[in-house]
Formats: structure tokens, sequence, C-alpha cells
């Protein structure tokens, strides 16, 4: 079957009529539960009509379009993308061919139409459906405004995020803005039903002032204090297609009265305001600087007449402490604003004329596009402050999902405070980032985009991805990510490993032009072979200790063997190759300090090796006990990176790497002594042999 022909079946389903359940039993078609029943239903006829009860089919994205399939995961199931969660339909299932090319496409089911519904996402789909009964609304919902029993209310978990609608509540609540409501039923108002459907129709492509009954009793968790998200509106005119929407207005206006409305001016533009959380009367005439949020209100659709009720009205601090709190604000359009805290050069970049800065803290991350800027003075390791400017946009609904700054390059306020500094990747997988892009696909904010990340046990796709031969897929396990070996003169010979780490920049359509969500390694040294690994780690240990040496993964699939030695004169750059080297068959029993080196061989050409790795077991009569430590004659902290020893003069002091590495070894010459540790974590301090951990960073 030809692709429109496949569209104009995937459309035609909207606009079929609704068939009754009688009509059904009249008709006597089948009816199934189960797609044992369906297959039995079937039987050895080319198609079967039936009436499919309860059916929750299953969706995936994909391109423009949202695949439906049955249960079994290979029907598929042809109808329109606002899809209910769980119903009732009358359908024609077959096994098709395609007329032209006699190719097999498989079993499908046709929807015919729809019985019954039980179950829906979210309000939004709810009512382009004529549903009468009442329906189970699967999604959470957030409290956006309250007027008595209307109740308006917003999605966070949707593709439209910003999209509102409004519920009639029936009984008392005690709903407060920012609740979020999760689990219950509720009903197109029957008035607002008969206004949009008629009898054949139904669905309804907009409806301004839609509305639905809920039934407080049906309440499921209701949470407090969650963000409700406002979209910014830079006119007043263009509040009139917003109906239930959380918005905010644009500021430097007024508040008039005129007779009993009041009215929210700027400049030549208007519109009525109400609220019973802000006394409006404070601010009339008064032009309002602050931040003024509400929801659009649809009162009177018959005249477009339309208010908005006014939430907030307040001034915001927009000096941000981290990333993740700017981010947040600008969700609800406060886009503007500053970092007050050193944020880490994670990449610093010059490519298609664009100097590209990301930046990142504990919380998340940020791009800065200084233009075309080859002299960058930033780069790569750098601590700066003084960050400022707008967050944009990079998608076409105007949500912040990879947060972009403009940055002139005569920019003066931001300054470089450290450089050199190790940016500490953050390990994830595959599967993680997957995620993360189809959240992206679905209108919301990226987790993982512009920030550091190291990928595990990953192997290199065999073919690009598209028509870019720069473009290659990472494989773990069984998931995918495209990868970028751009700028990489070397790359791809040191991808002929099996196993790999990978580490790099999460790329959205920043730093290469097309649209993929992909890593970014900075350099060839973001690419590490997969090597050998010490069990327990190396350190300090009592007496004895007994270490294994491990690969990822299963040991044999990849590689054939590993081999190490203890030799205390190994120089790995004298033998890269480990010729002397034992092969590795058991665990090591160590009972004095031990150098171990070891270097794994590839299963299918041992000529090819991993790097050698070391790893150095100190072995100690006696580690220090909770007594030792208050028994210890001297005072051990820290301080930006150094350590600190108050003792006596004439005490000793030593200090050791986790990985027993002697760094400082003198008699304390004063009574405070300072230790330069910055490049370690966490130290065992030693002082007349008695030892105790402290850490560093």
């Amino acid at each position: 079957m030809k692709t429109s022909t496949l569209l104009k079946s995937l459309f035609l389903a909207i606009i079929l009529s609704i068939t009754t359940l009688a009509q059904a039993q009249e008709n006597e078609i089948p009816v199934v539960t189960s797609m044992e029943e369906l297959t039995a239903a079937l039987g050895d006829k080319d198609s079967v009509i039936v009436h499919y009860k309860n059916l929750e089919p299953i969706y995936q994205i994909k391109g423009l379009f949202i695949d439906t399939y049955m249960p079994d995961g290979t029907t598929i199931l042809y109808m329109q993308n606002s899809y209910p969660a769980k119903f009732d339909v009358i359908g024609k299932y077959f096994y098709n061919n395609d007329k032209e090319t006699g190719l097999s496409l498989g079993y499908r089911f046709h929807v015919k139409s729809i019985t019954a519904v039980y179950a829906f996402p979210n309000l939004y789909y709810l009512s382009q459906y004529n549903a009468t009964n009442p329906v189970e609304i699967t999604k959470p919902v957030i409290v956006t405004a309250i007027d008595g029993n209307n109740v308006f209310v917003q999605y966070q978990d949707f593709d439209k995020q910003n999209h509102g609608d409004l519920m009639i509540i029936e009984g008392e609540h005690s709903l407060k803005i920012g609740d979020q409501i999760e689990g219950f039923t509720a009903v197109l108002n029957p008035a607002i039903r008969d206004s949009i459907f008629t009898e054949t129709d139904t669905t309804v492509t907009m409806v301004r002032n839609t509305y639905f009954n809920v039934n407080a009793t049906t309440f499921g968790s209701i949470t407090s204090s969650n963000t409700v998200k406002y979209e910014a509106v830079s006119s007043l005119n263009g509040i009139s297609g917003k109906a239930a929407k959380a918005v905010q207005l644009p500021s430097n206006g007024t508040i008039v009265k005129e007779g009993d409305k009041y009215l929210y001016k700027v400049e030549e533009e208007s519109v009525e305001v109400k609220s019973n959380t802000v006394n409006l009367d404070s601010y009339i005439g008064n032009p309002i600087t602050e931040i003024i949020r509400g929801v659009v209100d649809y009162y009177n659709s018959a005249e477009n007449t339309f208010a908005v009720i006014i939430t907030e009205i307040k001034a915001l601090d927009t000096n941000y402490a981290t990333i993740a709190e700017w981010i947040d604000a600008a969700q609800s359009g406060i886009t503007t604003g500053s970092l007050k805290n050193p944020v880490n050069v994670s990449l610093s970049i010059y490519k298609s004329y664009k100097s590209l800065v990301f930046i990142q803290d504990e919380t998340g991350a940020i791009c800065l596009n200084f233009g075309d800027y080859k002299e960058n003075p930033i780069k790569t390791g750098d601590v700066i402050t003084g960050v400022e400017g707008t967050l944009q946009y990079l998608n076409a609904a105007k949500a912040i999902i990879a947060p972009v700054i403009e940055i002139a390059k005569e920019n003066t306020t931001i300054q470089v405070i450290d450089s050199n500094v190790v940016v500490k990747p953050l390990d994830i997988t595959i599967a993680e980032l997957n995620a993360d892009e189809k959240a992206i696909a679905e209108g919301n904010i990226s987790e993982y985009a512009n920030r550091l990340v190291r990928l595990n046990g990953v192997k290199k796709g065999t073919k690009w991805i598209g028509s870019n031969p720069r473009i290659y897929p990472l494989i773990q396990d069984e998931d995918t990510l495209a990868y970028s070996t751009s700028t990489l003169s070397d790359f791809s010979s040191k991808l002929e490993t099996l196993q790999m780490t990978i580490v790099g920049i999460i790329d959205y359509r920043t730093i290469n032009s097309s649209q993929l969500y992909s890593i970014y390694p900075r350099s060839i040294d973001d690419v590490h072979l997969v090597t050998p690994e010490f069990v327990p780690e190396a350190g300090i240990y009592e007496k004895e200790v007994e270490v294994t040496i491990t690969m990822f993964g299963e040991q044999g699939v990849d590689y054939s063997n590993i081999y190490y030695t203890t030799d205390p004169e190994f120089n790995p750059e004298d033998d890269p190759f480990m010729n002397d080297g034992e092969e590795y068959t058991e665990p090591l029993q160590l009972t004095e300090t031990t150098t171990i080196h070891a270097i794994a061989t590839y299963l299918e050409d041992e000529s090819k090796a991993s790097p050698i790795v070391k790893a150095i077991y100190t072995i100690v009569d006696e580690l220090p006990t909770e007594t030792d430590k208050v028994a210890l004659v001297a005072t051990v902290y820290t301080n930006n990176g150094s350590i600190i020893v108050n003792t006596e003069v004439g005490n000793n002091i030593e200090v050791y790497t986790v990985d027993g590495q002697n760094i400082y070894n003198a008699m304390a010459t004063s009574n405070i002594t300072t230790i330069d540790a910055s490049n370690n974590n966490v130290v065992i301090v030693r002082v007349n042999g008695k030892s105790i951990k402290v850490a560093v960073k």
C-alpha cells in the first residue's frame, strides 16, 4: 500500500462515526478482549470485523507521527495522534499485502469507530471525543488558578506543557495553586458537549472554553508546592488564543478600574483582570514593574470575552545560585538573568564560525555562544564568573530544552578565576540518554544537554548515520547513540577496539548543524580503550589483601587473556605489550606492599592490547582504630585543597594518596604545617605512625 494511502487511513479514523454497542450486537459483531481471541476470530478468513473491548494499545513516536500498536507489539492500529489510553473499538483485522509489490505488510487492525472510552492521558485528549461516561485521567495535573469551584490546571508530563484546561469541581475542595493532582475521573461538561459535537461528529479541532466536571471524591494523591510553568506573552492582544493557559503578562503596565471591572493596560492594549489572591486596588494607577502572572479565562466564548485571573505580582531575584535555578525560571518565562557563583568550563571550541563555551555546575549546563570569535581567551578547564544574559530557545515550540546564551565577544563581565581544572564527567548509560532525547521530542527540557558525560563499555558501529561520514553510532547493550568524530583526525584508528569508554559533551543542535542528539568527544584523549580493573581498588590494607583483575563485560567475550607483573622495576615505556608478563588465572594474594601492572589482549587479534594500568597496594601491620584517631598527637583539617596539620615540632608527618603513593614525608618544623593536596580526592595522613583518612575535595 502506498504511503499516501496509509496516511489517508490514519486520518480516516478521525472522522468515522461512533458505532454504539447496541449496533454492534445487532450486527452480530464478535466481541474480543485479547490478541488470542482476535486471532481465533480471524481463523482462516481473509478479514474479520470485531468489537475489541478494553483495548490498551502501545505507542511509539516515529518522525512526525505516533505509531499505535496492538498489545502484541506487531500489528499497527490506525487512529489519530490524540489517542486514549483505554477504550472499546470496532475495527477490521486482516493480513495486509501491498497490491503493487506483493510484499507482506503483516497483520493490521483498522479502527472503524470508538464505542466507549475509559482512560485518557489528560483532559486535552478527552475534549476530542464525545465521551459521556466519567473517564479516568492517567496523567497528573497542576493547579494554576482557582476561582471558587472553577479550578484551572496544566500538564507537566505532556508535549503541550503550557496547555491548560478548566475543571468544575463537584463537592468541597481545599486545592491550592501549585497542587498536583494525580488520579481522578472527569467528564466533558454536557453544555460544552452539546455545543461542539453533532450526531455525526466524533472529534473537535479547537475548543476555546472546554471544561470538565470533576468530582472531588475521585481525587487520588495531592502534592503541594509544585512549579507552575508560565508562557511569557509580549502583547496583551496575543492572549486571545491562550484559553486556560498560565501566562506571564508584559510588565510596565497599569491597572485601572472602569465600573465594576479591572483592566490591565500596556500602552494602547488592555485586558480585563480579576483576582482572589492579589489586591488589585493597591496597584491602581501605579506602573507595575514586577512580574505579573495569571491564567486566561474565557468566560463568554459567544462574545469572545476573556479575562486574566491574576495569581501573583512580585519582584524576582534573577541572580541565580545555580544553573538549574535559572533554567527553572526560564521555563516560566524569566529568561534573562545571571549566575552568582563560579562555573566550570567543560569545553571551549571554535567550529563553523562559532565560538562555543560549555559551562556547568552540579545542577546543570549551558552553552555560551560568542559568535565568530576565534581569539576567545576562555579555555577548556577554566573556572569563570560573571555569566549573564538571556537563555535562548532551541526548538520551534520555544521550550528551553538545551539552553544557549548569546554572548557578545566584547563582553566584560565574564572573568577567568582559575584554569586547568579537571571537570568530572557524569557517568551515564545510552539508555538514559535515549530517554532524555525522547523527553526532548515531547517538549520537555533536556536533563543532560550541554553536560560532560562518560559512557563505559561501548562499542562503535561500522556504518555512519545518514549521509554524514563523521556521525557514527555507539552501541551499549541493545541501545545506540550518535557521536561525532569531526575535528578528531586520528579518531577512527583508536576506535578499532571492541570496547571503550567515551567522554564528551551531549550536543543537541549546537556543535553540529545536523539535528542529532549525540555525544561530542572534546579530543582524542576523551576516547579510552577499556582497561583491566582491580578489585578491591588500590589502597592501604591490613596484613593482606586478595586482588582480582577483571574487565568490562564477561571475560573471554571481548578479550582473550589478561597479563600482569608485580616486578617493582617494570617500566611500561620499555615493554608496552608486557611481553614478559604472567597470564592472570586466579586472584592474587598480597601480604606485602606490591605494585601491579596489568594489560589485556583482544580475542580477535592478540597483537592489539589495552593500555597498561597500575595499582599500588600498601600492606600495614594494623589499620588505625577509632582509639588511634583520638590519640593522634595532631589535629588535621583541610582548606581549599590543602591539608593543615597542627602538631608539635619534631613529630613526623607522612601523607599518602588513597592508592598508597607517598606525597609528603617530613618532620614538623612549626606547629602548623600546610601540605598541597589539590590533585587528590582522598589522602591518608600519618603522624608518628598513627593514621587517619582525610577528604580533600
